[in-house]
């Protein structure tokens, strides 16, 4: 116990000290199969290279470029337009629009930051024009992000469905709910702010420009119907459905609408490369430390350990979430699924919940981290944008962050938002 202590010790010491993530993360595991005599260093090598050696993982890197095709097209304006029309009529429209558009995009690539980066670029400035304030604008974009990472495609559900050893489709599917549910959540706050601060409404569209709106955003919007029904209707695993719905948005961008320049393929190509780089190497260093984990049998202590401090469910659960909600708060996403996942998985299984009730729960919990200092990506993302301090969005984050944890406190005690898809569309 004692040593895995220290390799725990050793990683926070490297990031404090500013060492890059991935290299903490393969130091301290490094450091533990030193301290232990009986383990060779050659099995974190191994362990390290099979973390790599997945067919589902490649569905991640595709995913990245489509959504960067998309990002640099007039997709995501289209996406906006026709978001507008839905929900753009109600009192404090546009904070609607922001949180229905990233339900659509959230289709389409699975990434939360790419989400703020595109639909931020285009809704701050629009917010602010129409007289939201800077604090509400920022709030809202970098929660309603979020839901890119919950419903499917998730690169954060195929890294613990991978993880896991799930069905990836099963847990793409169980995140359709949750989504829908933290969507509406968000929406109710903003229904809250659009009465006290008293934003406006877009005025309701003539049907002939509702219709416009609806054709210029079909094809965007039906990639994700190629994603949901080639996947669940077994005519594609997720990696083939990613790149199919890539080629879809080359296809889109350059030949459709033609909005994207050949000579900008080089950089949309770069840039994609250069994210997924930094993913890519985290996974094989985290596999090998949480390797280091199971061999320490910390995930059968853990259970020892709360099942002696309490054996009611409910207890359980709340102190899981919170645990796992400071985890998110500290720990990029996907070294927290690389990590933590095996510890706290076998405490679900312990307390006979389903897998993807499970996998989706702790998703949500390290989704919910992508607003919260001190990683929040989306938070900086949105305050990048919005050109404000993150000191200066807290007062109006608060109700989102609220609203985002009843909705994750609904997914765990009710198993039907997770479980009820999957199991009626993958009998």
């Amino acid at each position: 116990m004692l040593i895995i202590v220290l390799t725990f010790i050793a990683f926070f010491v490297a990031v404090a000290v500013n060492i890059p993530v991935a290299i903490s993360i393969g130091l301290a595991a490094l450091l533990w199969a030193f301290l232990k005599p009986e383990v060779s260093i050659v099995m974190i090598a191994q362990k390290m290279f099979t973390g790599l050696d997945s067919f589902p993982l490649l569905a991640i890197p595709l995913f990245m470029l489509g959504g960067e095709l998309m990002n640099r097209s007039t997709i995501t304006k289209r996406m906006v337009d026709f978001a507008d029309v839905l929900v753009g009529s109600f009192r404090g429209g546009l904070s609607h629009v922001n949180v229905v558009v990233c339900m659509f995009f959230g289709g389409i690539t699975g990434s939360a930051t790419s989400e703020t980066s595109a639909i931020g670029s285009v809704l701050i400035p629009a917010m602010i024009k129409e007289g939201y304030e800077d604090d509400i604008t920022i709030a809202v974009t970098a929660t309603a992000s979020v839901i890119g990472v919950i419903i499917p495609p998730s690169i954060l559900s195929i890294f613990y469905a991978v993880t896991r050893e799930l069905s990836v489709g099963g847990l793409l599917l169980s995140g359709v709910f949750p989504g829908i549910l933290l969507g509406f959540s968000l929406m109710a706050v903003n229904v809250y702010f659009a009465h006290m601060r008293r934003y406006k409404a877009h005025p309701r569209r003539p049907l002939k420009e509702a219709f416009v709106a609806t054709k210029r955003a079909f094809l965007p919007l039906f990639v994700a119907v190629i994603i949901v029904v080639g996947i669940y209707g077994g005519i594609f695993t997720p990696t083939e459905a990613a790149a199919i719905s890539t080629v879809y948005a080359f296809i889109l961008s350059f030949l459709v609408y033609r909005d994207i320049k050949t000579g900008e393929l080089y950089s949309i190509i770069l840039n994609s490369t250069i994210v997924m780089a930094v993913a890519t190497f985290l996974i094989p260093t985290s596999v090998a430390f949480s390797w280091a984990i199971t061999v320490e049998q910390i995930p059968e202590k853990l259970v020892a350990l709360i099942w002696s401090i309490t054996q009611n469910k409910t207890l359980i659960l709340l102190i899981i979430n919170l645990l796992l909600l400071i985890i998110g708060c500290i720990t990029p996403g996907l070294v927290a699924i690389l990590i933590f996942a095996p510890v706290f998985a076998p405490i679900g299984t312990a307390l006979g919940m389903d897998p993807l009730h499970f996998g989706m729960m702790f998703v949500l919990n390290v989704a919910i981290g992508f607003i919260t200092p001190p990683v929040g990506p989306c938070l900086y993302v949105a305050c990048a944008i919005g050109k404000k301090e993150i000191s200066e969005t807290f007062k109006a984050l608060v109700p989102y962050f609220l609203a985002s944890v009843i909705a994750l406190m609904l997914v765990t005690f009710i198993p039907f938002f997770t479980t009820w898809l999957p199991r009626t569309m993958l009998k």
